[in-house]
């Protein structure tokens, strides 16, 4: 009878051990699967601060983008503002006419064309035909580049005179370009700050997407 107790004793025992054991097991288990949730959730969290570490650089680098734009469309608009506000072809086609009279260039002919909106100023051609010397033309040049206006020469074509008397000076025919500009007061500079926001807002709406999505599911 003692020894059943006893052997019953044992079994008690041991089964008290075993339950202790798989419950010590079911524990680890569980304090494992807690470590890794937890790992997990720091990992998150320190990307979550490299997120916003970036975002907060991004930002400070939009307001100094921002400042550099606008820095860059004033002097833009400083620029524009120096051109003048109107064009006067009797202005520009007298002022060619008179350099040739003094230069004594002959043939002298000045046609104005249609007015082209460039943006923040207007431009206009005029072409100018006319016979002379090199040197003549070399001098007409020169003296529209002394003027008030800016006057861009865009083309410029020589060839020689068919008909040219005898003489000391080689007589060649022109035809030239030249382009004159005036200031567009409609016109403003775009910064183009809008368009930089807005991609930024849809680019952190998308990146906010997948996080919802998986809070969702969880």
């Amino acid at each position: 009878m003692i020894k059943i107790i006893n052997k019953a004793y044992l079994i008690i025992i041991f089964l008290s051990v075993w339950g202790l054991y798989q419950r010590y097991e079911e524990v680890e288990t569980e304090k494992e699967s807690f470590n890794g949730q937890i790992s997990a959730v720091q990992a998150q969290l320190n990307k979550s601060k490299r997120d916003k570490k970036k975002i907060e650089d991004f930002l400070k680098n939009i307001e100094i983008k921002k400042a550099e734009v606008e820095e860059v469309a004033l002097q833009v608009e400083k620029l524009q503002a120096k051109l003048p506000q109107e064009l006067s072809d009797s202005e520009t086609v007298g002022k060619v006419r008179n350099i040739a009279d003094r230069l004594k260039i002959r043939d002298i002919r000045v046609n104005p064309a249609e007015e082209a909106d460039k943006g923040f100023y207007f431009a206009k051609n005029y072409e100018i035909e006319a016979t002379g010397t090199y040197l003549q033309f070399l001098l007409l040049l020169e003296g529209l580049s002394d003027s008030e206006r800016i006057l861009n020469v865009k083309n410029i074509k020589i060839e020689r005179n068919a008909t040219q008397s005898k003489g000391r000076y080689e007589i060649i025919k022109i035809t030239a370009i030249i382009e004159s500009y005036r200031y567009n007061p409609s016109y403003r500079e775009n910064r183009g700050i809008e368009e930089i926001e807005k991609r930024f807002e849809e680019e952190a709406k998308k990146k906010a997407a997948p996080a919802r999505k998986k809070r969702g599911k969880s």
